[in-house]
């Protein structure tokens, strides 16, 4: 069930996009591109996935589930 009432920052709108841009994409290579360290980016995106907004596929590789697209932001 996807969670209607988070915030979104500016650090998790450029996640969003990276996913979205790249298909698919590990945590390491979205900080590398907001220029953003590591765990913060880990941090995000486990909350983006506790909200439902991102779904984890494989072993540190993440997806916008279809189900959330109402709720991200415009690209």
């Amino acid at each position: 069930m996807i969670e209607t009432e988070i915030h979104l920052t500016r650090t998790d709108e450029k996640i969003i996009t990276e996913i979205r841009s790249n298909g698919r994409a590990t945590v390491s290579l979205i900080a590398d591109i907001i220029d953003r360290h590591d765990q913060h980016v880990r941090e995000r995106v486990q909350r983006l996935e506790e909200h439902g907004v991102l779904v984890n596929v494989a072993p540190y590789l993440y997806d916008t589930p279809e189900q959330a697209q109402e709720y991200l932001p415009e690209e």
